[in-house]
């Protein structure tokens, strides 16, 4: 197993003093420390509304891609696939939606925005998400996987 150092970062919180007296009561009675308790406290809550980052995987996607490759991979997950297409000459790119079940394809959508129209551009690759299928079983195991905050790194399968 692969350990990666752990990133932390300084945050202030203001809390409500019956829930401050009770974290250090938990931090007394379980002899862990405030800041580990909160950080479990803060995971579960990610990982419980987890489903909220779905609105933003498109957009993520997109911009990992636009700094790292020539071209565009298409993103899919959950049914739906975007397809990126820069349109030559211009500076709009093609985005091509496509929402299947299975094999059969439902819904088949082009639009064209400019890339420089960057609300627009955004606005519409986060409006995509609704036709995810959060039951999809690749669905599932990206939130899954979105919300993994453990401290190491998988380098090999058991």
């Amino acid at each position: 197993m692969l350990v990666r150092n752990k990133k932390q970062v300084q945050k202030s919180f203001r809390i409500d003093e019956d829930v401050e007296r009770d974290l250090g009561l938990l931090s007394q009675i379980t002899g862990r420390s405030q800041n580990e308790l909160a950080n479990v406290a803060l995971e579960e809550l990610l990982q419980d509304n987890s489903i909220h980052f779905l609105n933003i995987v498109i957009l993520e996607h997109y911009e990992s891609e636009v700094e790292n490759a020539d071209e565009i991979a298409p993103f899919i997950l959950g049914g739906l696939e975007v397809q990126f297409a820069p349109v030559d000459g211009t500076s709009e790119i093609e985005i091509t939606s496509i929402v299947r079940d299975g094999e059969k394809e439902l819904d088949k959508y082009t639009k064209r925005i400019d890339e420089c129209n960057g609300n627009e551009l955004e606005n519409y690759l986060m409006s995509l998400s609704m036709y995810i299928d959060v039951k999809a079983e690749d669905t599932v195991q990206y939130l899954k996987d979105r919300t993994d905050y453990r401290d190491y790194v998988k380098v090999r399968n058991k």
